[in-house]
């Protein structure tokens, strides 16, 4: 007798609880836990089907998987052939504004050089034809 039924019928010779207590917990500690009849062979054998089943499934998902990228790879190929052409047209097309940008900066500086040349030989022209001053801005006299 399992130390919890000795309890049990002590208690009821004690008269700490009633018979028909100790007949509910008698039937509540004789309920056997699930792993009481655990059987290692049949578990065994239920752990191989199960593997085996996954192991399948595994299989099946792979094959799946490998006949789903024999069918995409293609438009994955193209796509991304496509998708580079595309980066390199656009990239020619900005080197091409770029170049034209910068042929065009090029010549607006010269031009401005050219101004600015122009203008600094008026001005040394007209500083030569300017008679001399002293520092009260009065003309000096040759």
């Amino acid at each position: 007798m399992g130390s919890s039924k000795g309890k049990i019928l002590s208690m009821l010779e004690d008269g700490k609880i009633s018979v028909d207590e100790a007949v509910r917990l008698l039937e509540a500690v004789a309920v056997t836990p699930p792993w009481a009849d655990f059987d290692k062979e049949n578990a065994q054998e239920q752990f191989k089907r199960v593997k085996g089943k996954a192991d399948d499934l595994a299989r099946t998902v792979r094959c799946k998987l490998n006949d789903t990228w024999e069918a995409v790879e293609p438009k994955v190929k193209h796509a991304t052939r496509c998708a580079i052409a595309g980066t390199l047209d656009v990239v020619e097309k900005m080197s091409c504004a770029l170049k034209d940008s910068l042929d065009k900066m090029a010549e607006e500086a010269e031009a401005a050089a050219a101004a600015a040349e122009e203008c600094a030989e008026e001005c040394c022209a007209e500083a030569s034809d300017s008679p001399e001053v002293n520092e009260d801005d009065k003309p000096v006299e040759n």
